[in-house]
């Protein structure tokens, strides 16, 4: 009796291998069985480190099955490296990520936990490049900030299926600045 719940977790287990095997990858299956993550909702105590593991399996998941199979840029304020095609040589600002980019290739922009970055004219990040995803990494205080700090201060998004996830925007309103997108 002592080790019957073990046979019982057991074949449970082996259940869900044979369900797992047996299920071809494909678009519809990763969509169907991962969806979107979003990110925690308001009220939740939703772990955000596994979420943002969760996105990296769902991203990675897409550029196997073809979909979203464009390359990903990192984004660190806290280093200076050029190609951003790792967190070691991460860019330190958005924008240059973006202009990294190629038009409706499916690419992934991360920007880390802390990454803090100003806005000081009208339209400094201008997300033109269609079809990307940017995704901030970190919750609460480490969750990425993009600050517009003058009068004019925006951030642009003037393309299509530009979708942005995690990311903190933040007016400096004591100079002005009465808009933001």
């Amino acid at each position: 009796m002592k080790h019957k719940w073990k046979i019982s977790i057991l074949i449970v287990f082996a259940l869900l291998i044979g369900v797992v095997w047996a299920t071809p990858i494909s678009q519809e299956n990763v969509n169907a069985r991962l969806g979107a993550f979003t990110g925690p909702e308001a009220g939740t105590a939703q772990d955000d480190t596994i979420k943002a593991s969760l996105d990296l399996l769902h991203d990675r998941l897409n550029a196997a099955t073809g979909a979203g199979a464009g390359t990903t840029f990192y984004v660190d304020s806290g280093t200076a490296g050029t190609g951003g095609l790792t967190q070691a040589t991460a860019v330190a600002a958005i924008q240059t990520a973006v202009n990294l980019g190629t038009d409706n290739a499916g690419d992934v922009i991360y920007v880390m936990p802390g990454h803090a970055e100003n806005s000081a004219s009208a339209a400094a990040i201008d997300f033109d490049c269609p079809g990307m995803t940017v995704r901030g990494w970190g919750s609460g205080e480490e969750m990425p900030i993009i600050s517009l700090t003058a009068v004019d201060s925006t951030v642009a998004i003037t393309a299509n299926d530009v979708m942005l996830y995690n990311l903190q925007f933040k007016g400096n309103y004591t100079n002005g600045v009465t808009k933001c997108l």
